[in-house]
């Protein structure tokens, strides 16, 4: 066939769109950023590759699959800057993944047989190779995005096992529904073409097949469940845990403190007595039974461990922490992932302002809101003279971290963050 201008704007247009496909899959593969130099350069090689096979026919003879693979490896070696093993392995990854994905379209295409939609495809006759392109994008990225998924889950058996059970419970219920399906269908064939022994034996194999499979399906949602139940009784446990160790310190280093305490009395110096209760208090302070009562109430065992693991650091520092939730906490925080990032920085810089102040403290509070919740991160810097307000962080003059709060808070437009300076306390406080 001729190659016309026409056919080369399509091409054009066709080959834009699939580069955003290619991008996005070679930095899953590669663990990379997308980028408009990325963008770029898959976008001419593609268009390139596009222009000389169809215009020259290069398409219809053996030597389109040795050009197709140069073609697509090119951005791997230019842009990303792979070698090696490392290049092979990354390029047959995302290879196959574009073949899955097309596979899965061609498959689908096939099924209603659409000969002259095909051929747009291929030789971008009609604008419906455009649609095409985006129904080819929608598949390519399905199979990227399951990649993606079983590689994080590989990581964690556990996880892994979840998505497997999740997975089998879809599978069971097409199949009850499939052999629900063809149960009445099996009648009306038996009395269009008359009584048959097998058919009748069909009769008590299908509901002996639904009903396994019935049983299976609630065998694996009684499982996530008890799944779900187990790690939060493990969340429990790791937080009494660790407040029963602590406990136990503080008990064993108690009479070692008395006996310190009754060896400045008999000094008779009332500074020094009072210097020693003061410090008596402040390590008191250290333990508080209140936060595990109230660590409780988050209904994230991601999200409760991280805030654990922030009060065991502000402690060892010497800083009190204190933490405030709401009873029945209605959760409407972020992602977990994102939400522990968001806590990370904001207590960070919390720990670290509270460190240089001569009254440490940081209180973490959350709240319920009659549509979100409140979350508010409340903590002392700098020393007892004056000293110039914090602009845009926790404490003063610094910026650590915020940038990664900015960039959070792009993802959740419905969020809103304000930093306040109220004297000698900063507070950071979100509304979800």
């Amino acid at each position: 066939m001729t190659f016309t201008l026409y056919n080369a704007a399509l091409c054009v247009v066709c080959c834009l769109i699939s580069a955003v496909t290619q991008l996005l899959t070679a930095c899953v593969v590669t663990d990379n950023k997308p980028s408009w130099r990325g963008y770029g350069w898959f976008a001419l090689l593609l268009t390139s590759h596009a222009l000389l096979s169809t215009g020259t026919a290069l398409k219809e003879t053996l030597l389109i699959m040795p050009l197709s693979i140069a073609f697509s490896i090119l951005p791997f070696i230019i842009h990303f800057r792979l070698r090696g093993w490392q290049l092979i392995s990354k390029f047959l990854i995302y290879y196959a993944l574009l073949l899955g994905g097309e596979t899965v379209i061609a498959i689908i295409w096939n099924a209603f047989r659409v000969d002259e939609f095909m051929e747009a495809m291929a030789y971008y006759t009609h604008p419906i190779c455009i649609v095409g392109q985006f129904a080819l994008a929608a598949g390519v990225l399905s199979i990227t995005w399951l990649y993606a998924f079983l590689r994080r889950a590989r990581q964690n058996r556990e996880s892994l096992m979840m998505a497997g059970r999740v997975m089998r419970i879809v599978l069971l219920l097409f199949v009850v529904i499939g052999l629900g399906c063809a149960y009445p269908a099996l009648y009306q064939y038996q009395l269009f073409f008359g009584n048959d022994a097998e058919l009748t034996m069909l009769y008590f194999i299908l509901p002996a097949l639904v009903a396994l499979g019935a049983t299976y399906l609630m065998q694996d949602i009684r499982y996530i469940i008890l799944y779900h139940q187990n790690r939060e009784l493990r969340q429990q446990q790791d937080i009494q845990n660790a407040l029963l160790h602590r406990s136990r310190m503080f008990h064993h280093n108690l009479a070692n403190i008395l006996c310190g305490l009754q060896g400045t009395i008999h000094r008779r110096d009332f500074d020094a007595i009072d210097d020693y209760c003061q410090d008596i208090v402040k390590r008191c302070q250290m333990i508080n039974n209140e936060n595990v009562q109230a660590l409780r109430q988050i209904p994230r065992p991601a999200v409760t461990l991280l805030i654990q693991q922030k009060i065991l650091d502000a402690n060892e520092a010497g800083v009190p922490f204190y933490v405030h939730i709401d009873d029945n906490l209605s959760w409407r925080g972020w992602r977990d992932a994102d939400m522990c990032q968001l806590l990370g920085v904001l207590l960070d810089n919390a720990r670290e302002a509270a460190m240089a102040s001569d009254a440490p403290y940081i209180s973490l509070e959350m709240h319920n809101l009659r549509s979100g919740m409140e979350l508010v991160v409340r903590n002392t810097w700098g020393e007892a003279q004056e000293k110039p307000q914090p602009a845009v962080d926790t404490a003063p003059s610094r910026g650590l971290g915020l940038p990664s709060v900015q960039a959070l808070l792009r993802r959740y437009p419905r969020t809103t963050f304000s930093l306040y300076h109220r004297d000698r306390y900063v507070e950071a406080h979100l509304i979800m």
